[in-house]
C-alpha cells in the first residue's frame, strides 16, 4: 500500500503526488475503499460537535466526491458518526471510470445550497461562481492565493460554527 502524510498532500489530484496515471489513481482509491483502513477513517476533529450545533438552525446535506459504487459504506460511515444530522447525500463520482461525474456547483444549485463547507479549492470556486458562498477548510492542497470574495478560508470546525452562527 501507499502511505502519505497530510503535508505531502499538496494537490487534490492524488495521481500527481503518486506519480501515476489518473486511471491508476482510481484503481488505488477503490483498493483503499475495500481496505480495513477505509473503515477506520475518523471525522475531522471538531466536525461532530460542529454539525450537532449547526443542525439546530440549519438544514445540512452532504455532497461528496465519492462514487455511487460506495454509497452504502459511505452512508453507514456518516450514520455512525453523524447519526441523522444530514437530510440528503449526493455523490459526484469524481474518482470513477464508471460513474457519471457531476459538479458540486451544479448540485449546490439544484439542492438550493446557500453555503458550502469544502476542502477543494476547485469545487468551492465553482460553487462561488454560481453564487454559493463558501468556507474553505484549510489544507495543504488548497493553499493558493486569490480567493473569491464569496469564499473565506477557515482553520477549524469551531471557527466554521462561529462564522455560520
Amino acid at each position: 500500500g501507499t502511505s502519505l502524510t497530510l503535508d505531502q498532500m499538496h494537490s487534490y489530484e492524488i495521481y500527481k503526488i503518486l506519480g501515476c496515471t489518473k486511471e491508476e489513481e482510481i484503481d488505488r482509491v477503490f483498493e483503499f475503499f475495500e481496505s480495513p483502513h477505509f473503515k477506520r477513517i475518523k471525522p475531522v476533529p471538531g466536525s461532530q460537535e460542529g454539525i450537532v450545533r449547526l443542525r439546530k438552525d440549519h438544514q445540512l446535506i452532504v455532497i461528496t466526491a465519492r462514487e455511487q459504487e460506495i454509497a452504502k459504506p459511505t452512508a453507514a460511515w456518516i450514520s455512525r458518526y453523524f447519526s441523522d444530522a444530514f437530510s440528503d447525500l449526493y455523490f459526484t463520482g469524481y474518482a470513477s471510470n464508471n460513474s457519471e461525474k457531476k459538479k458540486k456547483a451544479d448540485i449546490c444549485i439544484s439542492a438550493g445550497v446557500e453555503l458550502m463547507i469544502e476542502d477543494s479549492l476547485e469545487n468551492i470556486s465553482g460553487c462561488a461562481e454560481q453564487g454559493t458562498r463558501g468556507l474553505l477548510l484549510d489544507y495543504p492542497w488548497n493553499r493558493k492565493s486569490g480567493l473569491s470574495s464569496q469564499i473565506q478560508r477557515v482553520y477549524s470546525w469551531p471557527e466554521i460554527v462561529e462564522k455560520i452562527g
